[in-house]
């Protein structure tokens, strides 16, 4: 047996309340302290974590081969004077090097503005002397999972 429908508890608003406009609230009614939202900002918004650059920290020669001490990340925004910083993310991650990888590297490794051909054995001996720099390089791993090409050093003093 179906229940009968219940009976509405209160009469249906009338013509004249609904269609009545809200009021506005009164500055004295609004919540004290309720933050303004933030100013529009610089037009610059956060890249994602780049996928071919690393800032190379140092490098370990443990298990038989080489391997760069490195943090993912990507460019931020311009800070003062224009000046743009690679951003790190997450942990430091180790990625092994082929020992013949093609690397290019300029100021501060090489004293020079161009970017010229390096050994792996030259920019392990800068790492050794120069820890924790953050040298921002893009790079790309071969068919084995090592780094084959290292380049485009980007310096930040």
């Amino acid at each position: 047996m179906a229940a009968p429908p219940a009976a509405p508890s209160a009469a249906a608003p009338t013509v004249a309340a609904v269609s009545k406009a809200p009021t506005k609230p009164s500055a004295s009614a609004t919540a004290p302290g309720k933050p303004k939202p933030p100013a529009p900002g610089p037009a610059c918004s956060h890249k994602p974590v780049s996928a071919d650059e690393i800032a190379v920290d140092r490098y370990t020669p443990e298990g038989g081969f080489t391997s760069l001490i490195v943090k993912h990340g990507a460019w931020g925004c311009p800070g003062a004077g224009g000046k743009t910083s690679f951003e790190t993310v997450g942990e430091e991650t180790f990625i092994p090097i082929a020992e013949d990888a093609k690397i290019t590297a300029l100021s501060p490794i090489l004293p020079s503005a161009v970017s010229k051909p390096i050994t792996l054995h030259e920019l392990t001996s800068w790492l050794e002397s120069h820890p924790d720099k953050g040298l921002v390089f893009h790079y790309h791993l071969g068919a084995k999972g090592e780094i084959d090409t290292l380049g485009q050093e980007e310096y930040l003093p």
